[in-house]
């Protein structure tokens, strides 16, 4: 049907041609294409039906897409971790069951304790220092990089009560979250964000903003829309207060005429 219509648009002789053919077979053109489409008509409204769904659809992904890039975005302004490497650690921590959004938690945690420890903190100082980050790194290395070191660190921790101390000291309470993560080890995780990238599921910072832009863009219209309605809501009220005086005023007479038929109809019943 799609090589049809894009004939009839480009060469018509291609098209006669296929309904000759189909002629040729002793199957009329209607009874190929089903008894549902039978008509100019009936064709106009399937296509125009079919591209609405087609524009719909389309639309309600990219929505979709922008709330994602919003999520990303918004959570990257929190954290400090850029929007691709967030959507890594998003990927890793999905797989393994935990929640991205507690993540948050962690780096305010882990943020506060590298303040503590620049400012000369010395318990501060020394959980870093059993993870291999020194004061130096603490002062000149991005708080990704910071957050990155402590994850891989713990990660090749031996599991037990000293692990679970520096942890909770370093993330708070999403270090619970993120254990089935770590349990997989430096490794693992760094398998896990690569296969992000193989599957290619990590938006460019570009896009992600792209997507953000868009979804703001959407909203105003919707905004504008609303405006629309109120304006006309403005409009139509008075006409609306003029039709609910007229009910409260006559209200009497409504009430002894749908009596009346109440009325009847218990009769009826009864």
């Amino acid at each position: 049907m799609f090589k049809l219509f894009g004939s009839i648009f480009v060469d018509s002789s291609e098209a006669e041609k296929s309904i000759s053919r189909t002629e040729e077979k002793a199957e009329g053109l209607g009874t190929k294409l089903g008894n549902g489409i039978k008509t100019a008509a009936k064709w106009g409204t399937a296509i125009v039906g079919g591209a609405s769904a087609a524009v719909g659809g389309l639309l309600a992904v990219t929505n979709q897409t922008a709330e994602y890039a919003d999520e990303i975005d918004k959570l990257s302004e929190r954290t400090g971790i850029n929007r691709e490497e967030l959507q890594r650690w998003k990927y890793a921590a999905a797989q393994s069951g935990a929640d991205i959004g507690k993540l948050e938690v962690g780096v305010k945690t882990l943020s506060g304790y590298m303040d503590d420890a620049i400012n000369g903190n010395e318990k501060a100082q020394e959980a870093f220092t059993k993870l291999g980050i020194s004061l130096d790194d603490l002062k000149n290395k991005s708080q990704e990089d910071i957050f990155s070191a402590v994850m891989n660190g713990l990660a090749d921790m031996e599991q037990g009560a000293q692990r679970n101390a520096l942890g909770n000291d370093l993330l708070g309470k999403s270090y619970t979250e993120m254990l089935p993560l770590l349990n997989s080890g430096s490794e693992g995780m760094k398998e896990l964000r690569d296969r992000a990238d193989e599957l290619g599921i990590v938006m460019s910072e570009d896009m992600v903003k792209a997507n953000v832009t868009f979804g703001d863009t959407l909203q105003d219209i919707k905004e504008s829309f609303g405006g629309v309605v109120r304006g006309l809501t403005d409009s139509f009220l008075p006409m609306m207060q003029q039709f609910a005086d007229f009910i409260i005023d006559n209200m009497p007479a409504i009430q002894e005429m749908l009596g009346g038929v109440m009325n009847s109809l218990g009769d009826a019943v009864a």
